[in-house]
Formats: structure tokens, sequence, C-alpha cells
């Protein structure tokens, strides 16, 4: 179980990361 909500911590994480990147890219 903390796998599992420790792995989907990090996907929300990459999702963040990302999104901040590709706003960051368009400013």
């Amino acid at each position: 179980m903390i796998f599992l909500r420790n792995k989907g911590g990090s996907f929300i994480l990459i999702l963040f990361l990302y999104s901040r990147h590709v706003l960051t890219e368009k400013e």
C-alpha cells in the first residue's frame, strides 16, 4: 500500500513539474 501511494505521489510530482515546464516555455 505504501509503495502504491509513493508511486502515485511520484506520478503527480512528475505531472506537476512537466506542466510547470510547459507553462515556462509558453511564457
